[in-house]
């Protein structure tokens, strides 16, 4: 969990975030293993297209959480995703992404964000780095 030496804590509460981190299913098509294990720490949107699912969060796509983990259920034909629905932690950005503290972001499309255009959601920005972005969700 890093610190500043002020001692607030960034980002990363991993026993906070338990009681909301959730399994869903994960659309999309996911050549193997390595990417399937990809989608951990990315944006995710709901699909409405099936119950229960989530996918990548696409280009001004409203993010419904973040992938803590992504898994192939070979077994089964599916694949899962367990998803933090709040959270404050990393999420990646867009290269140049011009994204400061205070902004709000969505989806700029596999899994990346960039920042809403107008308007404020539950994704705001408390830190930025060169490509990510520290994003609290309420």
């Amino acid at each position: 969990m890093p610190y500043t030496p002020a001692g607030v804590v960034s980002f990363g509460f991993p026993q906070a975030a338990d009681p909301f981190t959730f399994t869903y299913l994960l659309s999309g098509t996911f050549a193997d293993d390595t990417a399937i294990a990809a989608v951990a720490g990315k944006a995710v949107e709901f699909d409405a297209t099936a119950a229960s699912t989530v996918k990548l969060a696409t280009d001004g796509g409203e993010i419904f959480g973040r992938a803590f983990q992504g898994e192939r259920r070979a077994v089964l034909g599916i694949n899962v995703a367990a998803v933090q629905r709040k959270f404050k932690e990393k999420l990646p950005a867009t290269v140049g992404h011009g994204i400061v503290v205070g902004d709000y972001v969505v989806g700029a499309g596999n899994g990346l964000v960039k920042k809403l255009a107008t308007g404020t959601n539950r994704c705001r920005v408390v830190e930025t780095g060169t490509d990510f972005v520290v994003v609290e969700a309420f």
